[in-house]
C-alpha cells in the first residue's frame, strides 16, 4: 500500500504532510484525465508488436516484448467499455509493476493509453471516488485531484487488474520464473 492509500481523507481537502508530494503520470482516454502514482510506473513508450494469445480477458489485446521482457498489454478503453480509438502516433504504452504479497517481483504490466500528458505534483490527496449508481465499488478510480481546473482520476493499479492477478503458484502472466 502506497503512502497516499495509508493517508485518510479529512474534510474537503487534506494537505499531504510536509515534504509529501503525491506525483502522478497522467493521461488520457476518451478525453477523460487518468492517472498512476508515478512509483507504479517504469516508462512510457511507444507501441510495440502485440502477439495476441487465446482465451484473454476482452481488455488484454496480448503481449508485448519490450527490451526481452514479454508483458500483458491491458487497452484501458476496452477496460473501460469505451470503443476503439483510430491508430495515433500519440497513443502510447504505460509501463507498470504491481507489487503482489508473497511474489519475490512485481507484476509487470503495459496499459495502452490514448495520450500521455504529464507528470504532476501536487501537495493533495485525492478526494473520494465519486458514487453514481454504484461506480465506487466496480471502478478502479482510487480518487480524484483538481489540477490546473480539470479532474484527474488516479486509478488503483490493483483493481484495474484484478482479473489477471489471480492467486495461484504459478508465474501470472508477465512475471519472471
Amino acid at each position: 500500500m502506497s503512502q497516499t492509500q495509508r493517508h485518510r481523507r479529512a474534510g474537503a481537502r487534506r494537505v499531504l504532510e510536509r515534504g509529501d508530494r503525491l506525483k502522478l503520470v497522467r493521461f488520457s482516454i476518451g478525453g477523460t484525465v487518468y492517472a498512476f502514482e508515478v512509483d507504479l510506473v517504469e516508462e512510457v513508450v511507444q507501441p510495440l508488436a502485440i502477439t495476441t494469445l487465446p482465451e484473454l480477458p476482452p481488455f488484454v489485446l496480448g503481449v508485448g516484448d519490450h527490451r526481452g521482457s514479454v508483458l500483458p498489454i491491458v487497452d484501458l478503453r476496452a477496460r473501460f467499455g469505451l470503443p476503439p480509438a483510430p491508430n495515433s502516433r500519440a497513443s502510447k504504452w504505460v509501463l507498470t509493476k504491481l507489487p503482489i504479497e508473497g511474489r519475490a517481483a512485481p507484476l509487470r504490466l503495459g496499459f495502452l493509453v490514448d495520450r500521455v500528458l504529464d507528470v504532476h505534483g501536487t501537495d493533495e490527496l485525492p478526494g473520494p471516488a465519486p458514487s453514481v449508481g454504484g461506480f465506487t465499488e466496480r471502478s478502479a478510480v482510487a480518487g480524484v485531484v483538481t489540477i490546473d481546473g480539470g479532474l484527474s482520476f488516479v486509478l488503483d493499479l490493483a483493481r484495474l487488474v484484478g482479473d489477471l492477478v489471480l492467486p495461484t503458484t504459478t508465474p501470472l502472466l508477465g512475471e519472471p520464473v
